[in-house]
């Protein structure tokens, strides 16, 4: 089986490549720059899925030879007053049929919403939170926020829950 993914990011390649490795005895990945037709930053579950498979469907049109595309997106949504973290997972195959999974969300901390609210960048909030605490944080706030900035647990959750159609 050959996979082509809808980005260029290596730690998104590198999670992919380490999930593929559980479930396939042998596959091929590949990878190409495409885009999520959507805002660089989804504040919304719908407009994150909808990045999510317009990367599957992008990448598997730029790869002929490939069986499935796969695209995997970040995104944020609001859940009462604070914004949290989901992670889209999409595959789309040659029969035109896309599926998606998706992490449980994981709040960012307020401050980091807050300044999100306020017009900041998720990404540049998140790494300056971490700056700014990393001295006073325990090791449970530790994770999270590198589970924030790296969102490793998250797409591996959201590859193993695609289930349902797009």
């Amino acid at each position: 089986m050959k996979f082509v993914l809808g980005s260029t990011s290596e730690s998104k390649r590198e999670i992919l490549e380490s999930f593929l490795k559980e479930k396939f005895k042998t596959f091929k990945l590949d990878y190409v720059d495409v885009s999520s037709d959507i805002v660089d930053q989804p504040l919304n579950k719908e407009t994150t899925q909808k990045g999510a498979v317009n990367r599957a469907q992008n990448a598997l049109a730029q790869k002929p030879d490939a069986d499935f595309g796969i695209g995997l997106e970040g995104g944020l949504e609001n859940v009462g007053g604070i914004y949290h973290l989901i992670c889209i997972a999409a595959i789309a195959n040659r029969d035109e049929e896309t599926f998606i999974g998706e992490s449980e969300p994981l709040a960012l901390p307020e401050e980091v919403s807050d300044r999100v609210k306020n017009g900041g960048e998720f990404g540049v909030e998140i790494r300056r939170f971490f700056e700014e605490n990393k001295k006073t944080l325990d090791n449970y706030q530790r994770d999270v926020v590198e589970e924030l900035i790296g969102r490793r647990k998250g797409f591996r959750e959201a590859l193993g829950r695609i289930c349902y159609r797009y």
